[in-house]
Formats: C-alpha cells, structure tokens, sequence
C-alpha cells in the first residue's frame, strides 16, 4: 500500500518559514513570508514529520514497534498478528487473517488517502514469490543482471 502525499501528513517540530513565490505572491504584502504547519517536499524535516505522525497513528492504533527494526510494528489480535512494515510511504502488511488486513487498510484509509498496490512483487529490489504452500520465495536476480550490465560484466568466470 502506498500513502499519497505522505510528506504533505508529516508535522513539524520548530518554527519554519518560507518566501512566497515570484508568480503567487499576495498584492500588498510582497515582504512578508509564510509559515509552516506541516512538511513540504524537499524539506530535510519531510521525512521524520511523516514518519513521527504515522508512528503516533500506529501506536494509538495498538501497533507495538519492534525493538530490532524501527520500521516493523506488530499488533497482537487475539491469536493473530497483523504486521506493517514502513518504507519511507509505502505500508506492507501481512496478517494470517484476511479480515484483519482489511479493517487496517480501512483504518489507515480514514487518516491518509492510500493507493492499493495488491500482492507484492518487488521490494527494496529483491522479487517476491509464493509457492501454493505460503512458501515465501526472495530472489535477487533482476538486481543482480542490473549490476552486471551496470559494470559491463558479461560472463562470470568461476573455477
């Protein structure tokens, strides 16, 4: 799942102002400056205000973060666990019940607009696949070729 315009949800800590436009400015106020309520893109502080403002949202929502990976959080429901992982604005969310995983992607729809991705396929470069089994398969091929081509390295030499 993919958060749209995550950095636009982010809060910011400190007092940031910035120039008007050449082109927007406001008639009879050309030397005054605006103030900030919340991230722009671009800014250095986009980044942690988003992920500060989904961290409240997830812990708020009974979501534990992992001790080991700052990015994983794990709410126990009854005998069932519902994962989210974070990468910068994107959510990847497993759960052994379907109905679960739904009633978050509703909850999470409330507070941010989201785009539905469906099943994964590529993540941080790695090709994910299932067996008929719920064997999860991660391959690195793809990223492996693009680093051969990227160098030029047309035949592995092995002895």
């Amino acid at each position: 799942m993919n958060v749209k315009s995550a950095f636009l949800n982010g809060f910011l800590n400190e007092k940031i102002y910035v120039e008007q436009l050449y082109d927007f400015e406001k008639k009879n106020a050309a030397n005054k400056v605006y103030l900030l309520k919340n991230t722009l893109y671009g800014l250095k502080q986009a980044l942690k205000g988003w992920y500060n403002r989904l961290h409240s949202h997830l812990l708020s929502s009974g979501f534990e973060r992992s001790m080991n990976e700052v990015t994983l959080y794990v709410k126990h429901i009854g005998k069932n666990k519902l994962i989210v992982l974070v990468y910068i604005d994107d959510l990847l969310i497993t759960c052994d019940k379907e109905q679960l995983v739904e009633e978050f992607k509703a909850s999470i729809n409330d507070k941010f607009e989201i785009n539905e991705l469906g099943l994964i396929i590529y993540f941080l470069d790695m090709e994910v696949s299932l067996s008929l089994y719920i064997i999860i398969f991660l391959c690195q091929k793809r990223f492996s070729l693009k680093l051969l081509n990227k160098f030029d390295i047309k035949k592995l030499q092995t002895r």
